[in-house]
């Protein structure tokens, strides 16, 4: 989008930075998983 505007290219630079801002909105973030035991107990420490 900088190359674009500093040739003066700003109708392409403008379509670049709507094209970045679309994606930028459309990728979603996923929360935090949450850590499942399967019922496997933990190994005791040895000592």
């Amino acid at each position: 989008m900088r190359e674009a505007s500093s040739k003066l290219e700003f109708e392409r630079a403008a379509h670049l930075r709507d094209q970045i801002a679309t994606l930028k909105n459309a990728t979603p973030v996923m929360p935090p998983q949450k850590k499942v035991n399967y019922g496997r107990k933990k190994a005791k420490p040895s000592r």
